[in-house]
């Protein structure tokens, strides 16, 4: 029996939101990350949003130079190819069947 795809759809987008809401909490686009317990501050460090502020932040407050945000760029460049080195192949998969 198949599963009905408009409860897989719902679940999807509650999951999502919660994520998404969870990610900007955390990513210190509300609030700074030096305010968050330190737990939630070694969850931050994870996410790629973090690194997004930071430079974001750098740039349009402090007017840095491209140099001053190169680590937030590294990080970003790293997660962006471990992404698609995963999501790559698991579309492909997923289509062949």
């Amino acid at each position: 029996m198949a599963a009905n795809p408009l409860i897989l759809n719902l679940y999807w987008h509650s999951y999502a939101y919660a994520h998404a809401r969870a990610t900007i909490f955390l990513s210190g686009v509300l609030y700074p990350i030096l305010q968050l317990p330190w737990f939630l501050r070694d969850i931050a460090a994870l996410l790629p949003l973090t690194y997004v502020v930071t430079a974001f932040r750098a740039v349009m407050i402090l007017n840095a130079p491209l140099e001053a945000i190169s680590n937030q760029i590294i990080v970003m460049s790293t997660f962006i190819v471990v992404v698609y080195s995963i999501a790559i192949p698991l579309f492909r998969r997923s289509v062949m069947r």
